[in-house]
């Protein structure tokens, strides 16, 4: 990786390498969890979210309404989202996808591309141990913008 440097001359290079992780290491973590859920179900589902997530749930969905202290955040983060809601929504905007590009790509051949919404749509938001208010904001802004009829929001908890 060549040198990166900050605004003040720092090498802030080994602070951009991405770690290497081998297959074979993840799915020796991965699989003893996959085999626990299969075999027990919804018991380990909780024992994971217990353990991951340290949070002790009674099921592994969480219905709406949510209890109030779920739904506690403090006003900087609000303003955050916010904030992140515009800029996300200004930049889907400006795409302006209304138009149908066409684009004679050879003689006779024309090729189009044209946007339309899908009525209804899934977000995967990963839960953990961090909380991606982020993706949520990423997948669902531009669902909203494109006109998308029903948007179903899941988070994993473990």
């Amino acid at each position: 990786m060549p040198r990166v440097e900050s605004k003040e001359g720092e090498d802030v290079s080994k602070y951009l390498e991405r770690p290497i992780s081998k297959s074979a290491d993840i799915m020796s973590l991965v699989t003893p969890i996959v085999e626990k859920v299969k075999e027990e179900g919804d018991k380990a589902l909780l024992e994971f979210t217990e353990k991951f997530d340290r949070v002790r749930l009674s099921s592994p969905v969480l219905e709406a309404p949510f209890p109030q202290e779920m739904m506690e955040i403090s006003d900087d983060l609000k303003k955050a989202i916010d904030i992140s809601f515009s800029n996300i929504h200004n930049f889907h905007v400006a795409q302006d996808q209304k138009e149908t590009l066409v684009v004679e790509t050879c003689e006779g051949v024309i090729c189009s591309r044209f946007a339309r919404p899908i009525e209804n749509v899934g977000l995967y938001i990963p839960g953990g141990t961090a909380v991606l208010p982020s993706t949520a904001l990423m997948l669902s802004v531009p669902a909203l913008v494109a006109g998308c009829k029903q948007i179903l929001v899941v988070k994993k908890l473990f």
